[in-house]
């Protein structure tokens, strides 16, 4: 860069710097950037810096929380797995017991064989606990397949009773 003396000259540069003082004459030579700017792009570049180192933190708040977050996620999701799987196990419990006690009441000879022949899928288990579509599928079993139930009890005590009681009259009958 040229100096300002080269440029004006001995006698007008020493009037220039009289009449200046103290102030400094700059020639630009499109390299150079004034201070104040210069100071300006430095307190941007920093409060920049700042806000990034903020963010970056938030951002590590950020992955943390969501690392805590999936994990809450994951158990959730396996306890719902796990109620799941207890649920069908629970209804398949009740819908088994519940088979077994209509086969009981309508005189199966097995009920663990009985049950097993029950289409599980067809039954609904009802707000009342009730079973539907139990009584049905047992009748049209009782109906094909007879030699897997038995008389009601009641009924064969009332036959047993009416035989020892013709066998007492039959004695009496006898004795006379």
């Amino acid at each position: 860069m040229r100096n300002l003396k080269d440029i004006l000259g001995k006698e007008l540069y020493i009037e220039v710097k009289e009449k200046l003082g103290d102030k400094k004459i700059i020639i630009s030579d499109e390299n150079y950037i004034p201070r104040s700017r210069l100071n300006q792009v430095i307190n941007e570049k920093n409060i920049f810096r700042k806000d990034l180192e903020a963010l970056n933190t938030r951002l590590k708040d950020i992955k943390a929380e969501m690392k805590i977050k999936d994990q809450y996620i994951k158990g959730l999701e396996d306890s719902k797995n796990k109620l799941v799987k207890e649920s069908s196990r629970i209804k398949d419990i009740c819908l088994t017991n519940a088979i077994k006690l209509e086969a009981l009441k309508m005189n199966a000879k097995n009920i663990h064989v009985t049950s097993t022949l029950i289409d599980k899928t067809k039954l609904n288990i009802l707000e009342d606990g009730t079973v539907k579509g139990l009584e049905e599928q047992l009748g049209e079993l009782k109906k094909s397949q007879r030699e897997m139930f038995g008389e009601d009890i009641l009924i064969s005590l009332m036959n047993i009773q009416a035989l020892a009681g013709n066998l007492i009259q039959r004695k009496l009958m006898e004795n006379l």
